[in-house]
């Protein structure tokens, strides 16, 4: 969902309606995950306007999309590129607004830069560089609002630094002694606004009020209107794989899990058909085992775990269907049988943080403690 963090651009800034049109057409392609098409109009934004940063900001979007939803956050060559296609863009930005100052369309994609830089840091687990980069992102955006204070889509930086240097600290202790604390209350209340009132970045806004309505542990906890925000985000995007599974969680999480087996169902028919890509169909079965597992269809349940973790190339989401399905097993005491699947987790490599849970279950039998998560947040 740091999506959001990448889509962050107000329809005001495209100075031409050429640029404009380049720029909506590649916001779409990113949420439609067709990377390549997005990359192409970032191709041409540069092209248009090589000072400014809006065609490096696209494409530092592109790579950043492809690494964590293109490859599941498993490619770790696509890392270096990312940090370097940032970096570029941060140069070019600075350039652009040195020579014109208080462009805040400008400061928004130069800060937005350094954003998804920092989302990628935090999704990697990389938490004190993610605060450094976040930090340095939020003086370009309090720029961008000081220089246009109706840019209502530069709220949406605002808000996510507010909401996440609260969250953060609050569940690693080390970090309260480092971090500046935000404001969660008022992180959400600013991305409220940018999805009721903003342009491109409402979408954006929508979704990582999903992510704290699935998430949140301090009240704001709201799976009913993640499910509300979902219908309008896949109404606008159907045929998007990631927006699908951001969906299947709401409707699993607040309860309705009919609804979240049949649609898990869809999506692995749709990775098995070609509509998805055959990639995600881990992630497909890791939703219909959760929803057989609420349904209490244990078997079944294991069944799609291990298919899930069948599937070659193995991605995150198999690695984890295996720690899943052993977690089954534990729960049908059948302790051996876990075993052995918690051991093939540790012997798979642990881009993901993943190996912790197996080790924990190695050493002693899954308890299960309120739903059962689809992953391990």
């Amino acid at each position: 969902l740091g999506l959001a963090a990448a889509l962050a651009l107000d329809a005001r800034a495209a100075t031409s309606p050429a640029l404009k049109a380049e720029v909506e057409a590649g916001i779409d392609a990113l949420y439609r995950m067709d990377w390549d098409a997005a990359a192409r109009h970032s191709d041409k934004m540069r092209a248009m306007d090589p000072a400014h940063p809006f065609g490096e900001f696209g494409h530092a979007s592109v790579l950043w999309a492809r690494y964590v939803y293109g490859t599941e956050m498993g490619d770790e060559s696509l890392i270096k590129p990312f940090e370097a296609q940032v970096k570029r863009t941060v140069a070019v930005g600075q350039a652009w607004t040195k020579a014109h100052p208080g462009d805040a369309q400008a400061l928004m994609a130069l800060g937005a830069a350094e954003g998804i830089l920092a989302r990628m840091y935090t999704t990697r687990r990389q938490y004190v560089r993610g605060y450094l980069s976040g930090r340095s992102a939020m003086k370009a955006t309090r720029a961008a609002v000081a220089a246009d204070p109706g840019l209502i889509d530069a709220q949406i930086g605002l808000g996510m630094y507010d909401y996440y240097t609260d969250l953060y600290p609050r569940m690693i202790r080390p970090l309260a002694k480092i971090i500046l604390r935000g404001d969660r209350k008022r992180g959400i209340e600013r991305l409220r606004l940018v999805a009721e009132k903003g342009s491109w970045a409402a979408v954006a806004a929508k979704m990582l009020l999903v992510e704290i309505s699935l998430h949140d542990p301090y009240g704001a906890r709201d799976p009913a209107l993640a499910v509300k925000l979902m219908e309008e985000v896949r109404a606008k995007y159907p045929t998007s794989a990631m927006l699908h599974s951001a969906q299947l969680a709401a409707l699993y999480q607040s309860g309705r899990l009919e609804e979240a087996h049949k649609g898990a169902l869809d999506y692995v028919k749709k990775a098995e058909d070609g509509r998805y890509r055959r990639f995600d169909m881990p992630k497909g079965q890791v939703f219909l085992a959760a929803s057989l597992w609420a349904l209490k269809r244990p078997e079944d349940a294991l069944a799609a775990y291990r298919r899930a973790y069948d599937e070659k190339p193995r991605n995150r989401w198999a690695v984890w269907a295996l720690i899943r399905a052993g977690n089954v097993l534990d729960l049908m005491s059948r302790r051996p049988d876990a075993l052995k699947h918690y051991k093939e987790a540790v012997a798979e490599p642990d881009r993901w943080g993943y190996k912790e849970y197996a080790e924990q279950a190695l050493k002693r039998p899954f308890v299960l403690e309120g739903e059962f998560t689809v992953d391990p947040r």
